[in-house]
């Protein structure tokens, strides 16, 4: 994947401002290594980063290259890089490939991340399967605690999912979670929330991009789990 490669490369309509931080943020190298785990570490950081920076421009295509870089330099399958292609699949609405992919995943024994989860949980929500996506988010808060990176994500997929017909009473529980951990955005969610589920009106309906922690690498470089 070269600067010409990402320049080419097509987000959707809330992935577009990132886009330019991304293609210059990431580039993809393949140094020779040199000093061992040293500098294979160094190397699948950079294809971290890169995988990232296509998940948030929502392009699977290169997603799926840089995973294949992974393996052409038999680095070891990395659970940032695979769930950074689930995510590019299900932001850029190819979501029953990202489904097939997630299970993939697992399969192999590789731990999605946060992340992965909120982009899973974004896509089932745009679609208007409000019950999924809570689910997907219900299975990760458990898992958490509702204190890991990408939260922020995270909440802004439950809105989705509730502003789509979900549950508000299940989101209220959620936000409830993460208010108690300190987590941006939570407290007035929940207000929101509550407010929805006594018959109130919650307010104008927010059109968020998917962005709020995304914007970061730290958010897909910091998986749920180690890998076994």
């Amino acid at each position: 994947v070269n600067n010409n490669d990402n320049e080419d490369a097509s987000a959707n309509e809330e992935s577009q401002e990132t886009a330019a931080d991304a293609t210059t943020a990431a580039p993809v190298m393949s140094p020779t290594s040199s000093n061992g785990d040293s500098d294979s570490e160094k190397l699948l950081n950079t294809y971290r980063s890169a995988a990232a920076a296509a998940a948030r421009c929502a392009d699977p295509e290169i997603a799926e290259s840089v995973l294949a870089m992974t393996e052409e330099e038999d680095l070891p399958l990395d659970s940032v890089v695979f769930g950074a292609l689930v995510a590019a699949l299900a932001l850029s609405a190819n979501r029953v490939a990202a489904e097939a992919k997630m299970e993939e995943m697992v399969a192999l024994g590789l731990k999605p991340g946060v992340a992965t989860y909120a982009a899973l949980a974004r896509a089932a929500a745009r679609a208007g399967d409000a019950n999924n996506a809570l689910a997907l988010v219900e299975e990760v808060s458990q898992i958490t605690g509702g204190t890991q990176l990408g939260d922020g994500a995270i909440i802004d997929a439950v809105v989705a999912a509730c502003e789509a017909g979900g549950d508000w009473s299940r989101g209220a529980a959620l936000f409830a979670t993460w208010a108690k951990n300190g987590v941006p955005g939570a407290h007035e969610e929940l207000q929101r929330a509550m407010a929805a589920n006594a018959g109130m009106d919650p307010g104008p309906t927010r059109s968020m991009a998917f962005a709020r922690d995304m914007s970061s690498v730290a958010a897909w470089t910091s998986p749920m789990f180690n890998n076994d």
